[in-house]
């Protein structure tokens, strides 16, 4: 990377985050969420692919309850 190269790339993955985080929030407060683009930005944004997030979750927070 030439100098500045960092910042430029920094600032455009944390403009890509967001248009992304808002686009789910968005279409979550629609509930209109294509699965297909669902699953894209999953793969795109996965940070911790290890990690299973039902060990955070109690029995009473269960997303099987709706």
């Amino acid at each position: 990377m030439k100098t500045g190269t960092a910042v430029e790339y920094a600032v455009r993955r944390t403009r890509e985050h967001i248009e992304r985080f808002t686009g789910l929030y968005m279409a979550a407060k629609s509930d209109n969420i294509s699965e297909k683009w669902l699953s894209e930005i999953e793969e795109r944004d996965r940070i911790f692919p290890e990690i299973d997030y039902r060990v955070y979750s109690s029995p009473e927070r269960s997303l099987s309850k709706g």
